[in-house]
């Protein structure tokens, strides 16, 4: 819909509205120069499967589509930028991205109950979390955690992963290639931080 409107591709839409005001310089949908090819972070190579006929994507090879929901590759640092932007309501260094409202909208779970979604093995990202526009929405506290409800964050299919916690001022951004141990490394790690603030 953005291509059509606009009559450009997403990312040039994407870098005229998002990726060059904020900063994120380092971000596309593939690795274009050459000299930062040994920069990028690849799984091991038994270590690439997603499913039974779908690997991690190449990130040197340039993509026709461009999709609105995966396939980014980026730095932590411009990942930071733009987590930054979301957890002060929409503003970085002085410029306005996003409206509150919007925020507001985005940040709050559309799927309750009275939707009769059903929360099954399939269901992603997990029981205790509904949906908002575009992230996971914390809507209750794991057994043996103590989390804050707000909460909100995605995780990539390889293993990258963040959470922006509202309540607690912070984001958190792991950015791993590892499809078979992404949900144990971001339970670990996530206990972790929560036990280090004496959570």
């Amino acid at each position: 819909m953005i291509e059509v409107v606009s009559g450009k591709t997403l990312y040039q839409f994407e870098k005229e509205r998002l990726l060059d005001p904020l900063g994120m310089n380092e971000t596309a949908f593939y690795v274009a120069d050459p000299a930062k090819r040994p920069l990028i972070a690849q799984p091991m190579p038994d270590d690439r499967a997603l499913g039974p006929a779908t690997m991690v994507s190449d990130p040197m090879r340039p993509r026709k589509w461009e999709s609105g929901g995966a396939g980014m590759v980026g730095t932590i640092g411009d990942y930071a930028r733009f987590a930054q932007m979301l957890l002060s309501g929409g503003t970085f260094e002085g410029r306005r991205y996003l409206k509150p409202e919007t925020i507001a909208l985005m940040t709050k779970d559309h799927i309750g109950a009275e939707t009769k979604i059903v929360r099954d093995d399939h269901y992603f990202p997990g029981a205790n979390s509904g949906f908002g526009l575009g992230f996971a929405v914390r809507t209750s506290v794991p057994p043996n955690t103590s989390w804050p409800l707000g909460e909100y964050r995605w995780d990539g299919v390889a293993g990258t992963f963040f959470f922006i916690d509202p309540e607690d001022d912070m984001f958190a951004i792991v950015m791993v290639q590892t499809p078979s141990q992404r949900g144990r490394i971001q339970l670990q790690l996530k206990t972790l931080i929560y036990q280090a603030m004496g959570r």
